[in-house]
């Protein structure tokens, strides 16, 4: 599946927007704990990482749900990222892809 940011040459059908959502939590206090060890200097390794593999969750997804209209490559790809901390102290990161599926 060929996937582009923009607008793909020689598209022959365009079969509509698809989309994939993931959502990865973690409890605040471990949020924290590691915000703390940034403002002492140090990368944060585990958002990066969980951020990392909730997009490529929510891009399989994507790529899925573009298959499943028999498409063979997504354009316009756009990547939504939210980060909410909710009610129970859980820290919240939502994910969510989109693009147009495409036969080219």
């Amino acid at each position: 599946m060929q996937l582009s940011s923009t607008k793909l040459e020689n598209v022959k059908e365009v079969k509509g927007i698809v989309r994939g959502t993931a959502i990865y939590s973690e409890k605040y206090i471990d949020s924290f704990k590691s915000s703390y060890e940034v403002k002492k200097g140090g990368f944060l390794d585990v958002f990066a990482n969980s951020t990392d593999e909730t997009i490529e969750e929510a891009i399989e997804k994507m790529t899925a749900n573009a298959r499943d209209k028999e498409a063979n490559a997504i354009e316009g790809i756009r990547i939504d990222v939210q980060n909410i901390v909710s009610n129970s102290n859980d820290y919240i990161t939502a994910v969510t892809v989109y693009g147009t599926a495409v036969v080219i």
